[in-house]
């Protein structure tokens, strides 16, 4: 098992970006990361069926995450390097 793990999951008909990130820690968690993808940090050692497993557990919980996400970011695109040159010129200004 690596440190960090990539892979593309199908849960639900929901094909899902998922990470995990293997730690000194005793218990798994989720979070949904700026790029609406998941996260999975796992203690050191725990297997992918009981990562699936847990994945799965909180299903309901990531999808409805992963929709607020989503919306956020079509709502608050990231400014373009234009935009943000431009940002920062005005700062400069102030």
């Amino acid at each position: 098992m690596t440190k960090n793990d990539r892979y593309a999951k199908i849960f639900w008909g929901e094909k899902m970006k998922i990470t995990v990130k293997y730690s000194k820690r005793k218990t798994l968690s989720l979070e949904i990361t700026r790029d609406a993808e998941v996260l999975v940090r796992a203690p050191v050692g725990t297997g992918n069926k009981r990562i699936e497993a847990f994945v799965t557990s909180h299903m309901d919980w990531v999808l409805s995450h992963l929709e607020k996400r989503k919306n956020q970011i079509k709502s608050n695109p990231e400014p373009s390097k234009d935009e943000i040159n431009e940002l920062k010129a005005l700062a400069k200004r102030v």
